[in-house]
């Protein structure tokens, strides 16, 4: 069957199930469902395309909390009261359908993903009617008049696939870089600090995926090493940041190092995670911080850095 007309019929599924369940109050039985198609979807993807994996997973990823935050402002501004929910949180089944839904941009409304206008009349169009089928079905009901709340609701979905739309885009450059990393037929050479435990136990993890030996781990502690050998970078810059160099000699440091091994090690969400702007801008200080820190936090702090 095709991805697009399924991914359409799983998703109509997984709405009714979780909203007739969640409305009388079954949200174990409801999560459970929207949960199992969920993973069976992207399974199936993985199975046929896995940059369209890779982008579903992580859509799935970030759905959640946009959507949690969709629905806590909806709650807070008394827009929607939802059956058997609390007055501050939406109900797990509500947040079930945000992933549900997510799994629909790559496939069936794929469409939409170029082109922004249309994804905010679709959210501004198609969103409160599905809220009004929840409502008839007793699922929810609108405090206030419902021009007014088609209005709310409207132009915030609008604006919300928007922005899940232009997530999806930027995870799709993302995912076409792994791959290319991931299938490149260069050698990558990663300078690591063996004395570290922290970054041998990572190290250890990443050789047992390394099945296909394209990564050359190089631990500069060693007696062995020598700058010449690896771009003439000294002992003290490599041991401020995680350094890679590749078969060509060009240099990859800190997040972008780890972008590019995890590539080869078949660590492909993880990968792509890497490469997106807003996630790097949020990692990068962290790692920065890490690497600063590194060792006090290993008991090295009085370790003698000369080579």
């Amino acid at each position: 069957m095709n991805l697009s007309v399924f991914n359409s019929l799983c998703y109509t599924a997984g709405w009714f199930w979780c909203v007739l369940f969640g409305i009388h109050g079954q949200s174990t039985l409801a999560t459970i469902g929207a949960v199992f198609l969920i993973l069976f979807q992207l399974y199936c993807t993985k199975i046929k395309d896995m940059a369209l994996y890779i982008q579903d997973v992580l859509l799935v990823g970030f759905s959640v909390p946009l959507g949690t935050l969709l629905e806590v402002f909806f709650i807070q501004t008394n827009l929607i009261h939802y059956a058997n929910a609390t007055k501050t949180l939406p109900p797990i089944w509500i947040v079930c359908l945000y992933p549900l839904f997510s799994l629909l941009l790559n496939h069936s409304l794929k469409i939409i993903k170029k082109n922004y206008l249309a994804s905010f009349l679709l959210g501004f169009l198609g969103a409160p009617l599905s809220y009004i089928a929840g409502l008839s079905l007793g699922g929810l009901t609108f405090p206030y008049p419902l021009i007014q709340t088609w209005i709310i609701i409207g132009t915030c979905w609008g604006l919300f696939l928007c922005l899940l739309s232009k997530i999806a885009n930027i995870v799709e450059k993302a995912s076409a870089e792994t791959l290319e990393d991931r299938d490149s037929k260069t050698d990558l050479e990663l300078l690591y600090d063996g004395e570290c435990p922290i970054c041998k136990r990572e190290i250890c993890v990443l050789q047992k995926k390394d099945n296909q030996t394209k990564i050359k781990f190089i631990d500069i502690s060693s007696k062995e090493f020598s700058p010449s050998e690896h771009n003439n970078i000294d002992y003290h810059t490599l041991m401020s940041q995680i350094h890679a160099i590749d078969s060509q000699g060009n240099l990859l440091v800190g997040l972008p190092a780890f972008a590019a091994v995890y590539a080869r090690c078949q660590l492909l969400v993880t990968s792509t995670l890497l490469r997106i702007p807003f996630i790097k801008t949020l990692l990068k200080p962290l790692y920065n911080l890490f690497a600063k820190k590194r060792l006090w936090m290993t008991g090295r702090i009085n370790t003698n850095l000369k080579k």
